[in-house]
């Protein structure tokens, strides 16, 4: 079992222990390579909405190390609609350009990851439509 695998499967296992009224609303993230419809299966008749988004596939491209921060934050902004997707790029390439004011490379790869995040999720968030529309 690798890394992802295991905290997946704790995910899982936490989300099938759940007795939570929440578990039919809202949503779930789960960073994972896996397909929604292989996820379903073992959330324990979870009836909100699954995203999934690979964050380490997303990090690893654009930055070139597994850093799922960006892609993570992009995809919990992007599903519950709290901010406008420019907005909200706007607001991350200000912050990061104050975090890492001299590493250039840092700020294009997060800003990539981010986009592609947004992209990696559109269909998805246009079927079921975002949290707080």
């Amino acid at each position: 079992m690798n890394k992802s695998e295991y905290y997946l499967d704790i995910a899982l296992t936490v989300a099938k222990k759940s007795t939570c009224l929440k578990k039919h609303y809202g949503a779930v993230i789960v960073n994972t390579p896996k397909s929604k419809e292989e996820i379903l299966p073992h959330l324990n008749g979870y009836k909100g909405a699954v995203y999934t988004v690979d964050a380490r596939a997303i990090s690893v491209e654009t930055l070139g190390k597994y850093f799922p921060n960006s892609p993570m934050l992009a995809a919990a902004v992007a599903v519950s609609g709290v901010m406008d997707q420019d907005d909200f790029i706007r607001e991350m390439r200000a912050s990061y350009q104050h975090k890492f004011a001299k590493k250039p490379e840092v700020i294009a790869g997060n800003m990539k990851a981010l986009t592609l995040t947004y992209t990696a999720l559109k269909n998805d968030i246009a079927k079921v439509g975002k949290l707080s529309a």
